[in-house]
């Protein structure tokens, strides 16, 4: 289960490098309890790190030939499962899994929004990406629509930067390690996702537009004013340079100011002195 290269034809880089194999495995803090899903086993470098901490491992590997070789390694392991079938094909992650990866870059925009679905996803997700995408997933230095809507539910840090040498064949761009958690406690309530969806890819269309003129898409001129006041927030500032807890809480500046509005549109029917239920008012 040695590192190797890839399968010709295939637009991925596996790692050769048997100590940041073991780091991916420790970042992910796999417990004997745990099922391991990987993506992009190749010829095994990672996947022999997993098989010894986890429960259970189940290695996607789509190259024929490559998991060929691993399922013939499989036999002798119990707790490994080989799946010679794109990884993007996973219809459901086990609730609290965990995810170890080295993604090719043709799919690793798929493969981050799959794993960034609330309710669907790995508890832990360690992968090896290019660092652009990852800097972009993570809202680094400017926020994205991915950032923002993956940030009440998941918390993504990019960790480190990994030489060129680490893999074979050798990538011509930097990778890194990203690691993305799913939060304990969302920052959005499961009734307000919706919604909050619907905010941020209204607000969030032009992210080099100052926030006042991104807010003109759902509130008026008063509600904005109203409420870049309260919460402090230069109008001129970018919109994409919005720290995220910032967008949530514009979020629920604008829902409460819906609410305020439609109650003085339809007050409730109040009676302050209801009479009594077997009262009878007589002539």
């Amino acid at each position: 289960m040695g590192g190797g290269g890839p399968h010709p034809g295939f637009d991925q880089h596996f790692l050769t490098r048997e100590s940041t194999a073991r780091k991916l495995a420790e970042l992910a803090d796999i417990q004997p309890t745990d099922l391991v899903y990987e993506f992009g086993a190749g010829e095994g470098m990672i996947t022999r790190h997993l098989v010894r901490q986890a429960r259970r491992v189940v290695a996607y590997e789509f190259d024929r030939d490559l998991a060929g070789g691993l399922q013939k390694i499989a036999r002798w392991i119990p707790s490994l499962e080989i799946v010679q079938e794109d990884c993007r094909r996973l219809r459901k992650f086990e609730s609290g899994s965990k995810l170890v990866a080295t993604l090719p870059f043709g799919i690793t925009a798929d493969v981050a929004r799959k794993i960034t679905v609330p309710g669907n996803s790995p508890y832990k997700s360690v992968l090896i990406v290019q660092k652009e995408a990852a800097l972009k997933f993570a809202g680094r230095p400017d926020q994205t629509r991915f950032s923002l809507l993956a940030y009440p539910w998941f918390s993504i840090k990019v960790l480190q930067d990994l030489d060129a040498h680490e893999f074979s064949p050798r990538p011509g761009v930097v990778c890194t390690i990203m690691v993305i958690t799913r939060r304990m406690e969302p920052l959005i309530a499961a009734n307000e996702s919706r919604d909050y969806g619907t905010f941020v890819k209204q607000v969030h269309s032009d992210g080099r537009a100052d926030i006042r003129n991104s807010l003109k898409a759902v509130w008026s001129r008063q509600q904005i004013f109203e409420a870049l006041t309260e919460l402090g927030i230069d109008p001129d500032m970018r919109a994409s340079d919005l720290p995220a807890t910032l967008w949530i809480a514009l979020f629920r500046q604008g829902r409460n100011s819906s609410r305020r509005e439609q109650f003085a549109v339809h007050p409730p029917n109040f009676e302050p002195n209801p009479p009594p239920a077997d009262h009878c008012e007589c002539d």
